[in-house]
């Protein structure tokens, strides 16, 4: 590649000088003098264009003519030293013309005399090239895929294929490029790149029991408190905010996350228990879908949020919730889930941005509305695990929770650590009155954990666990629908029949309608027999 006005000689031929302009080369070859000495003292100069004479000579001052060579030329006499010059004698002065040959950008050994000339050459004429029914000229080049690259010379083809690592890791938080629905890595048409890459992973914030949180940056950490709190927003761009309310479990000492509101699109969307939905204070029926914005669906026995900003909002109408933010939100977000800058380690900034270093003094700086809505009074309880003053409901505990050291979790428990999960587990089942069982929500939120890292759990594995979650793994199909392994994640309803709302990529496990039948009041049914919607 060259730039404008820039100048460069031919490789194949230092005699011919080209100049970039306007996006063509011109080019021009230089014409050697014709040189007035034997050809026995004629030699050519190393990366230089014309040949030179070697050696000194005399001078002849020849008064009625002209001395060239060896011989003596009469005024106006005319002589041909080669067979490409021509000289004429003026007053004791030879002048000559040399004739001029176009430029050739091809080397010595592919040049061939050109007819009906003795001093000019040309190039010998290259033969195309014949790939896949397409004619390619000679030292073209082209690529037939992402993965290769061809070139042409002198009618045979020559492919080189890029090679990828098969050894290629990616650092936490991020995951291989991968085609859709392959098993090992292959040749993927995105842009222009052929092999498999590391991208970083959406970042995903979750909070469960008796509330444990797990920031986008992967701190793990417990806050009991009973107000309103800011969870998580776009602290740069203000794009969304999501507050939620958490409320007295079943102790005075532990807390519980019992609803959250999102602010998104200028929308309020409130997620309560039971999994009942309002937006705008008005009881939405899911799916619930603002085309362009948000679409509200059921999934099993959970409620998904799916922003057209990448923000996805999972509430499973209890206590568990998580938050899915797109890499665009790096370094732009706070709140109890953390800032979202890649470390751990300074997760624990508050409101007032100073670092903490406890979940209780942390999140109570991100306190929101009056005290009024809290339930117990916003002041720190040292409350001890009731399997304290109990060695049974201990022992019961740690039996639960051991199910995280079972063969369900073997592949997982190699690359995601057990013990917060286990140290959750022990921490809600000691707050867990008889005949309860609070383990599944440590269990869910690990399983997740486990799923986003690519390691599949079998629900059926987890015989005692009784969260909702695990009974979806069972559940019936509506009317008329099929259950699948690789559900579109964008459902077809009565008002978004063709399932445009913001849809993440990968599938999901669950139930589906069959093609030309839409969800309407939890059955399939044709899309004629919808009723009708006003705008």
């Amino acid at each position: 590649m060259y730039n404008e006005t820039e100048t460069f000689r031919l490789t194949s031929d230092p005699c011919t000088r080209c100049t970039c302009k306007q996006g063509t080369i011109e080019c021009q070859r230089q014409a050697c003098p014709v040189l007035n000495c034997k050809p026995e003292f004629v030699y050519q100069p190393k990366a230089e264009c014309c040949p030179k004479c070697k050696g000194t000579r005399s001078l002849y001052d020849v008064k009625k003519g002209c001395f060239f060579v060896t011989r003596v030329y009469k005024k106006n006499e005319t002589f041909a030293p080669t067979e490409c010059s021509r000289c004429r004698c003026k007053t004791r002065t030879s002048v000559c013309q040399v004739v001029t040959c176009p430029p050739l950008d091809c080397g010595e050994q592919d040049r061939i005399p050109q007819p009906g000339s003795k001093c000019c050459q040309r190039c010998r004429e290259k033969k195309d090239c014949n790939f896949q029914g397409v004619m390619y000229k000679h030292k073209e080049e082209w690529k037939p895929n992402v993965c290769m690259q061809c070139s042409c010379d002198n009618g045979t083809t020559y492919c080189q294929r890029e090679r990828c690592s098969n050894s290629l890791w990616c650092p936490q938080g991020y995951k291989l490029l991968l085609a859709e629905d392959e098993c090992c890595p292959r040749c993927i048409e995105r842009k222009s790149e052929c092999c498999p890459r590391c991208i970083e992973h959406d970042a995903v914030c979750s909070v469960f029991g008796d509330p444990h949180y797990r920031t986008f940056d992967g701190l793990m950490y417990s806050f009991q408190g009973t107000c309103k709190y800011v969870l998580t927003q776009d602290c740069s761009g203000n794009d969304f905010l999501i507050k939620v309310r958490n409320g007295v479990r079943f102790s005075s000492g532990f807390a519980w996350t019992q609803m959250l509101v999102v602010f998104v699109h200028e929308q309020r969307v409130s997620m309560l228990q039971n999994a009942v939905v309002k937006v705008n204070k008005h009881r939405a029926r899911l799916p619930y879908t603002q085309p362009g914005n948000f679409s509200i669906v059921r999934e099993g026995p959970l409620v998904k949020l799916r922003s057209s900003l990448g923000l996805v909002v999972t509430w499973d109408g209890d206590s568990f919730l998580e938050v899915t933010v797109p890499t665009k939100y790096k370094h732009k977000l706070c709140g109890l889930c953390g800032n979202y800058n890649g470390m751990k380690s300074d997760d624990l900034i508050g409101r007032d941005g100073a670092v903490y270093t406890n979940g209780h003094d942390f999140g109570q700086t991100w306190r929101t509305g009056s005290k009024k809505a809290c339930k117990v009074r916003p002041h720190f309880v040292e409350s001890k695990p009731l399997c304290d003053k109990d060695s049974k409901a201990k022992q019961r505990a740690q039996r639960i929770c051991s199910i995280f050291f079972s063969k369900a979790f073997s592949k997982c428990r190699l690359q995601i650590s057990v013990d917060i999960y286990v140290s959750s587990c022990i921490t809600d089942m000691c707050d867990c009155p008889a005949g309860r069982y609070c383990a599944c929500e440590a269990i869910l939120a690990y399983i997740s954990q486990c799923t986003r890292s690519g390691i599949s759990i079998k629900w059926d594995k987890v015989k005692d666990c009784e969260h909702p979650l695990a009974k979806a793994a069972v559940q019936s199909c509506p009317p008329n629908s099929v259950k699948i392994n690789c559900n579109e994640t964008c459902v077809r309803t009565c008002v978004d029949p063709t399932a445009q709302a913001p849809c993440p990529d990968k599938c999901s496990h669950g139930c589906q309608c069959p093609a030309g039948l839409v969800l309407h009041d939890g059955n399939c049914s044709p899309f004629s027999n919808c009723p009708v919607i006003l705008n």
